[in-house]
């Protein structure tokens, strides 16, 4: 839920039936409520949007500067709505699901996120350039939009997650993505702070190691960096960069008499 700029709320939730309050056209078993109050709680409009399978609202709700909305969410489905979902055939597995919707809740463009297993939605962010990054996490092994999945088992109907980021064009394309974790579950739920549109600090879950019985010696390789072997989930905080993007300030110009410091006018060191 956010509070819009003219004051009033806006949600993208879950229903599951056209009664009550809900008053759309459902497309299957569960759709995304897409729910706009004024500030004083009234409904100002609302919208059923998915296909006829399982569609959710998610974490993930961002208002734009034309009015609109970008929501993130999840679905099952791979019809009505919904599209770029890579494995239809796939019973029970759920994409990301991002949608971008006018000010009055019409649909302006979709795409389903994942592979052929279970993603989960996070944050959803705008870029000033008019691209979206899109936080979730993902069990699916290197396949449809998934690449760079770290070491996946079973055991026994356990397959290890990556908190999962994506980039996305102002028209919904799939820009470039990366996976991050290690051969153990990692996860994330709503811990993203953006601090700038290449800078952002997480906060998820991870084990440092975990001893899966039966198994080989899982690699050591991935990002969950600790000194000990965790046997239960640990706060797992980490601060990336895109470094392609991301210039540090020119620092100032030294002012007041030089002592043991000179400044140099031709070139500046950035550590």
């Amino acid at each position: 839920l956010i509070q819009t700029k003219d004051g009033g709320f806006f949600t993208a939730a879950r229903a599951g039936a056209n009664d009550g309050m809900v008053n759309g056209s459902p497309h299957g078993g569960n759709d995304i409520w897409l729910l706009k109050l004024d500030a004083d709680l009234n409904i100002e409009w609302q919208n059923l949007i998915g296909g006829s399978g399982f569609d959710a609202g998610g974490r993930g709700v961002s208002e734009l500067e034309d009015g609109g909305y970008i929501i993130n969410g999840v679905t099952r489905s791979s019809d009505g709505d919904v599209h770029g979902n890579d494995f239809p055939h796939v019973p029970n597995q759920d994409d990301i699901w991002v949608v971008r919707i006018d000010s009055l809740g019409n649909i302006l463009w979709d795409i389903a996120l994942g592979g052929d297993n279970f993603e989960q939605d996070s944050k959803i962010f705008a870029n000033e350039d008019g691209t979206f990054t899109v936080f979730g996490s993902t069990r699916s092994p290197n396949n449809g939009d998934v690449e760079g999945k770290h070491y996946t088992y079973h055991y026994p109907h356990n397959i290890n997650d990556d908190i999962w980021m994506v980039h996305l064009s102002e028209n919904g394309e799939l820009l470039d993505q990366r996976c991050f974790g290690n051969a153990s579950p990692t996860a994330l739920r709503r811990g993203v702070i953006k601090k700038t549109d290449s800078h952002y600090l997480i906060a998820g879950s991870a084990y440092a190691r975990q001893a899966i019985p039966d198994e080989p010696e899982l690699p050591t390789d991935g990002e969950v960096y600790s000194g000990y072997t965790s046997t239960s989930r640990d706060i797992w905080f980490f601060e990336i960069v895109d470094c392609e993007n991301f210039q540090p300030e020119t620092p100032a110009n030294i002012e007041g008499e030089d002592s043991i410091c000179i400044a140099n006018t031709t070139e500046s060191t950035y550590i």
